[in-house]
């Protein structure tokens, strides 16, 4: 079957639903964006962006298809362990789940007009603050729909 509409939202869901039924981030929070303060200080992911141009073309006759090419951003924080290397380390424990999660997964190529889904980028940063160190990563996911 074919999309008529952007499948951002699904994504997005499809995505969450499978990062909290992974063993591996029990513990974790997953969210499909911000939730503020009511994690203070935990290991948290979330979606912070859907972004990306839609490309409908004007110049043919009957119903356009059209192009939805758009990027989840992964946010991952990771606060409350004792050292700039533990805080680290754990992050990185968590981008690579996600990352083989995403590997062994298809779901997302099953969503109506979905061409493809793949991880283009991904950064780590840290920082300290008074509370101990905290690390943030992010994993840009880019998924390309074709809609009728």
């Amino acid at each position: 079957m074919t999309a008529t509409t952007s499948v951002r939202w699904q994504a997005t869901k499809q995505l969450c639903a499978l990062l909290r039924s992974a063993p591996a981030l029990t513990g974790v929070t997953v969210e499909p964006g911000w939730p503020g303060d009511r994690v203070p200080a935990a290991q948290l992911i979330w979606i912070d962006e859907l972004d990306g141009p839609i490309v409908v073309p004007v110049m043919t006759g009957g119903r356009k298809q059209r192009a939805d090419t758009f990027t989840l951003s992964l946010q991952i924080r990771v606060i409350g362990l004792g050292t700039l290397d533990e805080t680290m380390s754990r992050l990185f424990e968590l981008v690579a789940v996600v990352e083989n999660l995403l590997a062994d997964d298809t779901s997302l190529g099953n969503l109506d007009g979905v061409l493809s889904a793949e991880l283009t980028n991904g950064r780590q940063t840290s920082a300290m603050f008074p509370e101990g160190p905290t690390a943030y990563g992010e994993l840009i996911l880019t998924i390309e729909t074709r809609l009728l």
